[in-house]
């Protein structure tokens, strides 16, 4: 219940980097889901993208309007992404919450070292 005031602080503040930044936002929420809320690892990956849609979506919406996307360019990557996606989503549902606990930090862990060089 603590947390229930923090989250849309939090959310806010994540939302206004991914906006400047351009970086996934998943890089900076699932560490706050995994390790500010202790959600289950399957858990926070669900509620990670699920808000992570409504940032896209916005974005996408907001770059489109400004003539800044290159659709024949978004087809191609959906082309291989879209499976990609459907296959780990369907992995991620047998896979032990402790195993993806494990390869959702190894992701971030490499995500953050990205953008730490990035911005340096």
């Amino acid at each position: 219940m603590e947390y229930e005031l923090l989250n849309p602080l939090v959310g806010f503040t994540i939302g206004i980097l991914v906006g400047c930044l351009g970086i996934g936002g998943g890089a900076l929420m699932m560490p706050y889901l995994l390790y500010g809320v202790h959600l289950e690892p399957i858990m926070a990956v669900g509620t990670d993208l699920a808000v992570a849609a409504g940032m896209k979506m916005l974005g996408a919406f907001e770059h489109a309007r400004l003539g800044t996307v290159d659709w024949p360019r978004v087809g191609w990557l959906a082309l291989g992404s879209v499976p990609g996606i459907a296959l780990v989503s369907a992995g991620l549902l047998s896979v032990v919450g402790i195993v993806v606990g494990i390869v959702v930090g190894i992701v971030v862990a490499i995500v953050v070292g990205i953008v730490v060089g990035i911005v340096l």
